[in-house]
């Protein structure tokens, strides 16, 4: 019964899945290409301007940000990427227990001889395939726009000063432009830290989602739960992070520990951070690293999906209507 199930569940998620896979590819392409428009040094005036309320809400270093790898890494915390993984998820999440019986297709289901538990985690296990793909095509996109795009540099002219052997630039001349491909500015592999993590925080919502569809026999009452928690939890990490009297709330967020371009810029700078639990930062300050938050996430996420699970082979099942 595992292939006929498996089927059913390609069947009716392949539009999702593939639309939600095309999406990510295409949004990280268009990141690189819009990073590739605008030169590091014009980008840090602009950064320069912005004032210190919003220079709060970002953990990464704006040194950091200003260069191409660090502009390019941003688009991991972009809202769209956020959304199209949360769409995923809450879609099938949702489907798993309360979409069945909303169909009335769970007793049809369950009169084959499947076990409850092998309904279950088999599109589970199709569901943490579709967040396993999204979070690696978000690199395959990083790499076609690298691969593809050509990016934009300015750089003033300059007078070199006899018997010193230096030269300074002429900020007041009229700069000169050139093209250079965004494959000598930036290496796509420095990002695997932010698909970790934008995978690690999928299973998390995945495993909400399935815990409000374990519950409940009503797909679109599970779907406004969940999407209410997540959008919750996205408020409680902005107000956090805004008034420091409140700062614990973030412990209430899964996205605190959704920080992709943090830990990629972590990685690209301190090599004892890439594979460690914790290192030692500016001033021998100790900092977790990604590996920690990301277990977090994981491990949050399996507890919920192992618990709706036993939630699913206990409850009643309520006749269709």
């Amino acid at each position: 019964m595992i292939g006929p199930l498996l089927r059913k569940t390609w069947l009716e998620t392949r539009w999702l899945l593939g639309g939600c896979l095309v999406l990510m590819c295409f949004f990280f392409w268009l990141r690189v290409w819009l990073v590739s428009r605008l030169d590091s040094g014009r980008f840090q005036q602009i950064l320069e301007l912005l004032p210190n309320q919003i220079r709060s809400l970002v953990r990464v270093d704006f040194s950091f940000i200003v260069t191409h790898t660090g502009r390019v890494s941003i688009g991991f915390e972009e809202p769209m990427v956020v959304l199209i993984m949360a769409i995923w998820c809450i879609s099938r999440g949702s489907d798993l227990v309360s979409g069945e019986l909303s169909r009335g297709t769970m007793e049809m289901l369950l009169a084959q001889p499947i076990s409850r538990r092998r309904a279950f985690f088999v599109p589970m296990l199709y569901a943490l395939a579709g967040v396993t793909l999204l979070a690696m095509v978000s690199l395959v996109g990083t790499w076609l726009g690298v691969a593809t795009i050509q990016a934009n540099e300015a750089y003033y002219p300059s007078i070199k000063i006899p018997l010193v052997g230096t030269s300074l630039p002429i900020p007041f001349a009229k700069p000169i432009e050139t093209r250079v491909p965004m494959s000598e500015l930036v290496d796509w592999r420095d990002f695997w830290p932010g698909a970790v993590n934008l995978f690690a925080v999928g299973v998390a919502m995945l495993g909400f989602a399935t815990v409000f569809s374990a519950y409940d026999r009503f797909r679109w009452r599970a779907i406004g739960g969940v999407a209410i928690t997540l959008i919750l939890m996205s408020i409680l990490k902005v107000v956090s992070m805004s008034y420091a009297p409140v700062a614990w709330l973030g412990w209430l967020s899964i996205f605190s520990a959704f920080e992709p371009a943090l830990f990629i810029s972590q990685t690209s700078t301190d090599p004892n951070a890439v594979w460690s639990l914790y290192f030692l930062g500016k001033q021998d300050v100790l900092l977790f690293s990604h590996w920690t938050y990301n277990l977090v996430l994981l491990g949050l996420g399996a507890s919920l999906i192992w618990h709706s699970s036993r939630v699913f082979e206990r409850r009643d099942l309520p006749a269709p209507l």
